[in-house]
């Protein structure tokens, strides 16, 4: 069977997104080896940014693997792509609701538009394009023509 346009256009935008991330780890590690001297940060902080780049490796590497998977037409690859959507969709809301249910009491140290303008931009930047991106993809590949795509495994 033929790949579809937009399981070729997700493994495209998949296996750039996973290399950037790929890219930004590699870039944390290079921060953590190219400091001053005197200034690296305590172990704890150092242990965590170091657990952070290895799972964005991690992740990068899955990725990698499932934008290749979507090429080849594997059943895996597809469900790893709906995981990952609702991961987006997760984070994505995550994001949208704290933006503008949340507000914190007290006086702030910018005037109260500025707060605002950061919490539109935040939503708008941020939490719209994880939504969309994964609601888009969930929508897509549990579409029975696109499922028919991903043959099952022959026993």
């Amino acid at each position: 069977m033929t790949r579809s346009i937009g399981v070729t256009a997700s493994a495209i935008v998949v296996l750039i997104g996973s290399l950037l991330a790929l890219a930004m780890s590699g870039l944390i590690g290079l921060s953590l080896i190219a400091q001053p001297a005197g200034a690296s940060p305590s172990p704890w902080i150092q242990g965590s940014i170091v657990a952070g780049m290895v799972l964005l490796t991690l992740c990068s590497i899955l990725g990698v693997a499932t934008s290749v998977g979507l090429f080849c037409l594997k059943r895996w690859a597809r469900l790893s792509l709906l995981l990952f959507a609702g991961l987006l969709v997760y984070e994505g809301g995550a994001v949208a609701v704290p933006a503008f249910l949340f507000s914190p009491e007290g006086p702030y140290l910018v005037p109260w538009h500025v707060v605002w303008l950061v919490r539109l931009a935040l939503f708008v930047l941020l939490a719209l394009p994880l939504l969309a991106l994964g609601g888009w993809w969930l929508y897509l590949f549990n579409k029975p023509a696109i499922k028919a795509q991903f043959p099952e495994p022959r026993q």
